[in-house]
């Protein structure tokens, strides 16, 4: 029968964290349309969550070894309470003015003065519970590390519940008010918890006469902890840069990652021995898959299942070496965590604010598999002949270079036979630690050479930012511009071809057909997103286009290696930033046309269709304006939520689908909504616009600051198309 006492601890703990993820989750979520809804945003969130964490975590290592929990309990609970002068005392606000500080300074500081104190008192509770545990008089105090896997199953919680239950039914003001009511049950049952768990005086007083754990067993931990993070932060970007450009499928990896924790630390710890001993297999498995998703091999869910399954394998490796780093004495409880924590947090900062400043590729993968074997350097291996170890080094080198070159198409024994190459290459030079370090970063340092080879692209121009990567292309005389895996624009190399619209925005396309109507006359124009300026070709003399893009690199890219804005006619102007936050501070345009086809991945930021958003681009529109939306996407169907929204501002809208079959001319599907009769009519009736059923609006939930929520739109059917026709033996 379960102890009633652990169980209040462990209901705490478990409480504890699924309250500290969801807030993340949630003030994620505010912040994005604030600071205009790109991944860079969460990725300055996701930095301050594991800077407050370290925080928090060195917060409880100094208490418990400077004042010992028998006397440090009763101030903790006052500790619990000053959050209540802040949030969740006072409600979250859902619009933040802006400074001219630097974006991630800015955010940094919106979220020390919102869910600073909340965030980092919860980011001691586990910690402070397991020393807690340890010095009690209840008997499963031998082995406190299990709150750690509750912990981390809490956040394991938050994090499912939030996309597909939370998310789907409550706005973000009703998240809040059930997330401040659960905050003040934890405070009422951690005060039960003070006068039920009792301290063992002894155990406590003992403290000061413990080994400090040194830097050089603390070290490993540290490594071990930053590859955990790292591996699931880059496959993260793979996913969702390379794979599937849906930004709902970042939360697979953090899945993936919290939920190692929770095995290998629950009281019966799982980590299958073949796992750990064919780990150096896995690495030379998951180095060669890399250049398989280059390739475009396989479908995209088999794609997708591989990488996270080279994931889980990975991090549940990692937890399992620092669960054999975990010091015996539990008074070195609170540093072996604080070395954890500090590698977490410094494996996050080199992925997301260092890698995309000096890389071009996806080189912090390969990066994460060089730590790992860089922890281990000092662990007793069987030394190889250095000639020996150089011949495998070439032989991996040579087959991943030749190979490509070999079997220019997909080829069933050729993969065979490279997999087996590089598994037993890989077997052989983990026996040898600076061997396969050596053969790692060889290949890290080569990517932007071998990249080319397997995906058969030669890049004229490649650059990586915050946004992601950039690359421009030439094939078959026309160039082409790619954000990850998303085409956003391309043109004619032929000089007669220069003025010619590709792409989406061709001149039967439905945008391409509305813009050069002699039923219309666009005076002023609006473009949210430029891609490489290709609408910029349907202006006249005499008219205006502003151009809005949040990448500031995108200009250049368009001016420097594409002429549609240079041979433009009209005036043209650029705004870099959001397009929302930007229209938020200008006065009135009075656009005639407004076009929004601003993509985040292969998906429209959903910051831009809501309710304010709709409210905000008709009171820029003049009385005859239009708002054209480009919702193109494999994965998810927009149409229905802009239905919902546009129809809750009293709009009007219809649609239209041109169906292409060209690597030049694509496939679109826009949407066009209107508060003007005259022009809603013109289009369904004399330009072959369809209209929609507003009775469909009705069982759709509109969009606004408060409430988003993409997964019922997601086309799981095309995401599975591909992979219930491949045929795996041609």
């Amino acid at each position: 029968m379960s102890n009633p006492k652990l169980t209040l601890i462990k209901s705490i703990t478990f409480l504890s964290a699924f309250l500290m993820f969801q807030i993340e989750l949630i003030i994620g979520k505010i912040f994005l349309p604030n600071f205009g809804g790109s991944f860079v945003v969460w990725g300055a969130c996701v930095v301050f969550f594991q800077a407050a964490l370290l925080l928090g975590y060195m917060y409880s290592h100094c208490v418990v070894q400077k004042i010992g929990i028998y006397k440090y309990r009763y101030i903790h609970l006052i500790l619990l309470g000053l959050p209540f002068l802040f949030f969740p005392g006072k409600p979250l606000a859902m619009r933040y003015e802006i400074s001219t500080l630097p974006m991630v300074l800015e955010i940094f500081l919106k979220l020390i003065f919102t869910i600073g104190p909340a965030f980092f008192v919860l980011s001691t509770m586990s910690i402070i519970w397991q020393a807690w545990l340890s010095q009690s008089t209840i008997e499963e105090r031998s082995n406190p590390y299990t709150l750690f896997a509750v912990s981390n199953f809490g956040s394991f919680a938050a994090l499912l519940t939030y996309p597909f239950f939370i998310e789907s039914y409550l706005d973000l003001f009703q998240q809040q008010h059930i997330w401040r009511w659960m905050y003040v049950g934890m405070f009422f049952l951690q005060a039960l918890a003070l006068f039920v768990v009792n301290v063992d005086k002894k155990l406590d007083s003992k403290r000061e006469k413990v080994k400090k754990v040194s830097l050089s067993k603390g070290m490993p931990i540290l490594i071990y902890g930053a590859a955990g993070v790292m591996i699931f932060l880059s496959v993260t970007s793979i996913i969702t840069a390379e794979i599937v450009p849906m930004p709902l499928l970042w939360v697979l990896p953090l899945t993936l990652y919290l939920f190692s924790f929770v095995l290998i630390f629950k009281k019966k710890s799982w980590a299958p021995a073949w796992m750990v001993k064919r780990f150096d297999v896995l690495v030379g498995f998951a180095v060669l898959f890399y250049f398989f998703t280059q390739m475009k091999a396989f479908p995209i869910l088999f794609e997708l299942a591989v990488l996270l399954m080279i994931t889980f394998w990975t991090c549940l490796y990692c937890q399992y070496q620092v669960f054999r780093l975990r010091p015996k004495d539990l008074r070195n409880l609170t540093s072996f965590y604080l070395y954890l924590a500090l590698g977490g947090f410094l494996g996050g900062v080199l992925v997301t604010w260092f890698v995309p400043l000096f890389s071009t590729t996806f080189v912090e993968y390969f990066l994460s598999f060089f730590v790992i074997y860089l922890a281990g350097l000092k662990d007793k291996s069987l030394r190889l002949n250095k000639f020996y170890v150089a011949r495998l080094c070439l032989y991996v080198l040579a087959i991943l270079f030749v190979w490509p070159l070999v079997f220019k198409q997909y080829n069933f024994w050729g993969m065979i036979l490279i997999i087996a190459v590089m598994s037993f290459a890989f077997k052989e030079l983990a026996r040898h630690r600076f061997g396969i370090l050596s053969v790692l970063l060889i290949l890290s340092s080569s990517l932007n050479v071998l990249e080319p080879i397997w995906n058969k692209q030669v890049d004229i121009y490649r650059d990586r930012n915050y946004y992601g990567i950039s690359k421009i292309s030439e094939e078959e005389g026309v160039r082409y511009f790619l954000h990850g895996a998303t085409i956003h624009g391309a043109q004619f190399l032929n000089p007669k071809g220069l003025d010619i619209p590709l792409t989406y925005f061709s001149s039967t396309s439905p945008i391409g057909e509305v813009m050069q109507s002699d039923n219309f006359d666009f005076r002023k124009i609006g473009v949210i997103g430029l891609g490489v300026g290709t609408l910029a070709t349907y202006l006249n003399d005499g008219e205006h286009l502003d151009f809005f893009e949040l990448d500031p690199d995108v200009e250049s890219l368009a001016k420097n290696y594409f002429s549609y804005l240079k041979n433009a006619k009209g005036k043209i102007q650029h705004f870099t930033g959001d397009a929302r936050i930007t229209l938020e501070k200008m006065p009135l345009q009075n656009y005639q046309l407004l076009v929004a086809d601003a993509f985040s991945g292969d998906a429209v930021p959903v910051h831009l269709i809501t309710e304010e958003a709709m409210h905000l681009y008709q009171k820029h529109l003049a009385p005859e304006g239009l708002v054209l939306f480009n919702i193109t996407n494999r994965y998810i169907n927009n149409q229905y939520p802009i239905l919902s929204t546009a129809l809750s501002t009293d709009a009007k809208l219809c649609y239209k689908v041109a169906n292409f079959d060209s690597v030049v001319f694509f496939s679109s599907t826009w949407v066009a909504v209107t508060w003007n009769d005259e022009v809603y009519k013109t289009l369904t009736e004399e330009m072959g616009w369809l209209t929609v059923d507003k009775n469909l609006a009705k069982r759709v939930r509109k969009w606004n600051d408060r409430y988003t929520n993409i997964l019922p739109y997601v086309k799981f059917k095309e995401l599975g198309y591909a992979l219930k026709n491949f045929d795996f033996l041609r």
